[in-house]
């Protein structure tokens, strides 16, 4: 198999791009998960001495995340001849690879779940006051997917908690002492943990 056959210039660059980070944003249909998957074969092929535990592949979704790792396997035992060591490469979401990072480094975190969307949003109906929510006059039911958006930008800028009115402190200390309590994250306090 030739790792660069039927590539755009654009795609070739990305696949033969050993050395440094990469960040591929295209549309669907547009060949990404071809070229992230030839680019970690290239890597490995081109670099003996990295192992493919020392990789690391980030994808939007679980479902991205199989076809992806599908694919790697594929190619990889074309151009390599084996798939050695495969397993223990990441290939998924940002939010699983730092959940499992926390867990396995952070025995405070090994009893914590995660909540998608949905539950976060259950989460906060079910301790509407204790979450902080009834502090910024929000209404139960009707705002809180605002609630969880507004929860979500500020665990992501928490560097700037001076810059916050008193009120906005204090639900988000609240939400954050809530999600703690019982051993809940959600996608923003993943990241900001991590």
């Amino acid at each position: 198999m030739d790792l660069l056959e039927n590539l755009s210039e654009v795609q070739m660059e990305a696949v033969k791009t050993i050395d440094e980070d990469l960040e591929i944003i295209a549309c669907a249909g547009a060949g990404k998960t071809g070229v992230v998957t030839r680019r970690i074969v290239n890597i490995l092929a081109s670099k003996p001495e990295i192992l493919p535990e020392n990789i690391v592949a980030f994808t939007f979704t679980k479902r991205a995340a199989e076809e992806l790792k599908s694919r790697i396997y594929d190619c990889g035992k074309a151009v390599l001849g084996h798939t050695r060591g495969f397993a223990h490469m990441y290939v998924g979401t940002i939010h699983g690879f730092c959940i499992k990072m926390l867990q396995e480094n952070s025995p405070e975190f090994q009893k914590f779940s995660v909540m998608d969307e949905i539950h976060t949003k259950l989460f906060v109906e079910r301790f509407y006051e204790e979450c902080g929510m009834q502090d910024l006059d929000m209404r139960k039911y009707t705002e809180t997917s605002l609630f969880v958006s507004v929860m979500g930008i500020l665990n992501e800028n928490w560097f700037e908690k001076d810059k916050w009115d008193a009120k906005t402190q204090l639900a988000f200390e609240k939400y954050q002492s809530k999600l703690y309590e019982e051993k809940k994250f959600d996608y923003s306090l993943i990241l900001r943990e991590m």
